[in-house]
């Protein structure tokens, strides 16, 4: 199926030929997840990194998305200001998304890491502005089902009153902004 691997195996009945099949992936359990999400939260990287390398948890291709979901506020501030770490110039937190369209500021908002929130809400390296999250470009893109999260509804979602806050009161997020499935982040807050 679409969410098989393919990988060559040797074939036992003949000699030194490698015939092609389907390996499943690692099924990923809604349990795993949320323990993903709690690891996250409490910014326990060995057990993230454990439920990822198991493939329960679905690994980062971005070392500032990866460092935004574990609160890694160190990683995260030298990507984004550039600062001492070859390679990242053109690290830019309102252009990077995962494969679900989501940035480092909605991991971060998803995770409760006000610090990372504040971070990409309020510094930039010279030359650019930071992420505003307001701004829709700064809103979840990808499948219809993604389309238009908010920070604020990750927050929300995943219940950090703090980063909720932070987001209505001094960033001036719409509580009322609506996904492109017409839910608001109070739907998302009592679900």
């Amino acid at each position: 199926g679409s969410d098989d691997t393919r990988v060559e195996a040797a074939d036992e009945k003949t000699t030194g030929t490698r015939t092609p099949c389907f390996v499943p992936k690692p099924t990923r359990a809604p349990r795993d997840l949320a323990a993903g999400l709690l690891a996250a939260r409490n910014g326990d990287p060995l057990t993230l990194a454990n439920l990822v390398s198991s493939g329960k948890v679905e690994a980062l291709s971005d070392p500032g998305l990866d460092a935004a979901r574990n609160g890694d506020l160190r990683t995260l501030r030298r990507l984004l200001l550039g600062e001492g770490t070859e390679g990242t110039e053109g690290w830019d937190p309102k252009l990077i998304r995962d494969r679900h369209g989501a940035t480092a500021l909605l991991w971060a908002a998803g995770a409760g890491h006000l610090a990372c929130v504040r971070l990409l809400c309020e510094e930039s390296r010279p030359g650019h502005t930071p992420v505003d999250p307001a701004d829709p470009a700064s809103h979840q893109t990808g499948r219809r089902a993604y389309v238009g999260r908010t920070a604020l509804h990750w927050a929300a979602r995943n219940g950090h009153l703090g980063v909720v806050r932070y987001l209505v009161e001094e960033k001036n997020v719409d509580v009322d902004h609506r996904t492109g499935e017409g839910t608001a982040a109070f739907s998302w807050a009592v679900w």
